[in-house]
């Protein structure tokens, strides 16, 4: 049992052009209404300047249902049925009309050259511009070993050998994997190999997740990953990355951002870390489970239970939006991890945003909901935090640790003034919600934040 309370007060290097130009596949897209050509241009008098594109898609239309293309088998005999959705921080989403596509070869590679143009559209390339928009896509993969431009080919060759050493050489689109609704994951079974999503210097992502990609994870090594636009739910414990992680695995430089929404626990990256290290990582997105139940589980920005003396989060951070319903001791939520404990440890990260519980009661704070070790009841098992900092605003629960008791271990531990922390109380038999100065540690101004953050 928990003692009684006392008192207390990335970067990658994801390219635009590999992401959709070096994956393979088709899937089709259901939400038409999206993907209406119609808006390609909205006013021809204006010139139309395409700058910091951050992503392209090519769809076609047949029989009233659009597809995206992540390469092609060949040339299309009717290019005019092919769209391009241009996406920029510039400006709304663009719909260009294909003119034509080419075969070429590039480095010893079969590419195909995408043309779109409308009038007075401008694209710019080195800082000037041309008429017109291209881009390239790969000719449709066939087997592949050790260097993966396919998703489709990647987790075929995993699924049949667990062990194996795999890169990344593009950018690769998870839409090119149908899975059925009872699937946990892409990969199933438990990988103890290495995956790396660098090659010849480049970092790059996998897009468009829809479940975990793996199931387990031992002693594994995955690292300068990026896991984009993930989209992730399920009833049972889901992360990103894993649902499960042990036995000395390591995750280093990975990472995600997206929205997981589960009935039990969630992790940003994943679900439990049991001996198992996470490094230079981060998640941003959202995480939601607003589901009732009695049952135990751990909610965290980017992992829901770290456990065991060699577990640990290092030089990382999260930017979390978390809705949760937590209501007892047993279930936990936090920025960066829900339970933290057997010695688990969390050092030089923060995490920023902000967490809304609509119960009263669970553990729940900015960093990491529970450190106490509930397997032991011993205090010297506890997990830690060493150089930790909040920036988040929290409702029903604390700016640090959910739970406050003698003889923590925890060091070095900061907040932001500016966040509002609310904690809710019994005070003579009535539920009371007030700000919480419990587990605020050195309260920081926004200059100090932005220094510690750096």
């Amino acid at each position: 049992p928990e003692p009684e309370p006392s008192n207390g007060n990335s970067t990658e290097d994801v390219s635009t052009k590999s992401n959709t130009s070096n994956s393979n596949g088709n899937e089709e897209i259901k939400q038409e209404n999206e993907l209406d050509p119609d808006k390609k241009v909205e006013d021809p008098e204006k010139t139309l300047e395409l700058r910091n594109v951050s992503d392209l898609e090519l769809y076609s239309l047949s029989n009233g249902t659009y597809k995206q293309h992540i390469s092609l088998e060949q040339v299309p005999s009717n290019p005019n049925s092919y769209f391009v959705k241009v996406k920029s921080s510039s400006f709304k989403d663009v719909y260009l009309p294909v003119a034509s596509i080419s075969e070429e070869r590039k480095n010893d590679k079969i590419l195909y050259k995408i043309t779109a143009k409308v009038e007075k559209l401008q694209q710019e390339i080195e800082s000037r511009y041309k008429d017109n928009f291209t881009f390239y896509l790969a000719k449709k993969g066939t087997e592949e070993t050790t260097n993966f431009t396919s998703f489709s080919n990647l987790v075929k060759a995993i699924n049949q050998n667990l062990s194996g050493t795999y890169h990344l050489g593009a950018s690769l689109n998870a839409n090119e994997v149908e899975l059925s609704t009872d699937d946990k994951s892409y990969i199933k079974g438990t990988f103890t190999g290495q995956l790396i999503g660098e090659k010849d210097g480049k970092h790059y992502a996998i897009y468009n997740l829809k479940k975990p990609l793996f199931e387990n994870l031992s002693g594994a090594t995955v690292e300068k990953l990026s896991l984009k636009n993930v989209a992730i739910s399920g009833k049972n414990d889901i992360g990103s990355l894993a649902n499960e992680a042990t036995n000395g695995t390591k995750i280093k430089q990975v990472h995600v951002d997206g929205v997981l929404a589960g009935e039990r626990g969630v992790g940003g990256l994943l679900a439990k870390a049991d001996q198992s290290s996470i490094a230079e990582s981060s998640f941003k997105g959202r995480i939601v489970n607003t589901y009732e139940t009695t049952d135990s589980y751990n909610i965290g920005g980017l992992v829901g239970h770290l456990t065991g003396k060699n577990a640990s989060i290092a030089k990382s951070k999260a930017t979390v939006t978390i809705s949760s319903n937590t209501n007892r001791s047993d279930q936990t939520v936090g920025g960066l991890a829900g339970l933290v404990d057997r010695d688990a440890q969390i050092q030089d990260s923060y995490a920023e945003g902000d967490i809304n519980n609509v119960k009263h009661f669970g553990r729940v704070a900015g960093v990491a909901g529970n450190l106490w070790d509930r397997t032991s009841g011993d205090v010297r098992h506890a997990g830690s935090l060493t150089n930790v900092l909040s920036d988040v605003n929290v409702t029903n629960g604390n700016a640090i640790t959910g739970y406050h008791y003698t003889g923590m271990k925890v060091a070095n531990t900061f907040s932001s003034k500016a966040n509002r922390v609310f904690n809710v109380t019994l005070e003579k038999n009535e539920v009371v919600s007030k700000e919480s100065f419990e587990e605020r540690g050195t309260m920081l101004d926004a200059s100090q934040i932005a220094s510690k953050k750096a």
